[in-house]
């Protein structure tokens, strides 16, 4: 044996696996920490109860992503590098919300550059969960939702607005078309749950409608075929009691949420041309997940196809 053989390096990881790698390990922590202040009984019951959704909700992305990744699992050879850290367990509110937001920017950036599509699905449903779960923890608590902390602020900005290059690909066009329709579909249950709601409900339906034709018409300018439709059929009569508007508004958010994941799963990751082509659909995700938990829907109903 030459006695300058290398020490056994880490597997290389793509960008997805990569995201994983450390989201993971912040879920791992996330749910750890959670279930200290869920179990604090000096804490409010409000405070309490939300971390247990916390807790529970990372335990549910640690599994469906497949634990913490160990390269090493029947021990670290000699001379080996040890894998990466373990993320450290916050202690207080603040440093939960902390991590929560770090670790959610994380997902965010790594599934927009994810090569695989399951990885980048799943990692933008944690980047919409954990904004969730922090918004969840921040209101119970009374504590701010902080600000990205500063090894994570250097994340590119989106442009929403700058207009994508046409797709050529027959068999990802037919694909898009129909995610497309059931955007499309969406947005119309969304004006139509606006004209049975009144006040803010009205406002917000009215503004999920825009957002969802907005998502439309950047499909059709990618080069999909245009199938919007005037009107779709619906039982009107139902929706006279402003629970059953609500009800329709969220089965268009949650359709939505799908098709949204589908688009960004479908589109190439981001690359030295399109940094950022998927950046807008996993916005959309997340904001067809903050739909819904405005009108009550829970965190386990939201994510079910990604992590039941």
């Amino acid at each position: 044996m030459r006695l300058d053989t290398p020490p056994d390096a880490l597997p290389s990881l793509d960008p997805g696996q990569a995201g994983i790698s450390v989201v993971t390990r912040a879920q791992e922590a996330i749910s750890t920490g959670a279930d200290a202040l869920a179990n604090d009984g000096s804490q409010s019951a409000a405070l309490r109860d939300a971390a247990g959704i916390v807790r529970d909700q990372a335990a549910q992305r640690l599994s469906v992503m497949g634990g913490v990744w160990n390269p090493w699992p029947s021990g670290v050879p000699s001379g080996a590098e040890t894998g990466p850290t373990p993320s450290a367990v916050p202690g207080t509110v603040a440093d939960l919300l902390q991590l929560l937001v770090d670790s959610g920017a994380t997902a965010c950036r790594s599934a927009s550059a994810a090569p695989n599509r399951t990885d980048a699905t799943l990692l933008a449903g944690t980047c919409a969960a954990s904004a969730l779960d922090a918004n969840r923890l921040s209101v119970a608590s009374g504590v701010a939702v902080p600000s990205l902390s500063a090894k994570d602020s250097a994340a590119p900005p989106t442009n929403p607005d700058e207009p994508g290059v046409k797709i050529e690909d027959l068999a990802l066009l037919d694909k898009l078309r129909e995610a497309e329709s059931a955007l499309d579909f969406a947005r119309y249950r969304a004006e139509t749950a606006a004209a049975f709601l009144s006040g803010d409900d009205r406002a917000w339906a009215l503004g999920r409608a825009e957002a969802l034709s907005w998502e439309v018409q950047r499909l059709v300018e990618l080069g999909v075929e245009d199938v919007r439709a005037g009107q779709y059929a619906l039982d009107f009569e139902t929706l006279a009691d402003k629970s059953a508007a609500i009800h329709l508004l969220n089965s268009a958010d949650a359709d939505a949420f799908a098709a949204e994941l589908e688009v960004l799963a479908a589109l190439p990751p981001a690359g030295k041309d399109h940094p950022e082509r998927r950046d807008p659909w996993i916005g959309a995700a997340r904001d067809s997940a903050f739909s819904q938990a405005r009108f009550g829907v829970p965190p386990a109903t939201i994510f079910s196809q990604l992590w039941p």
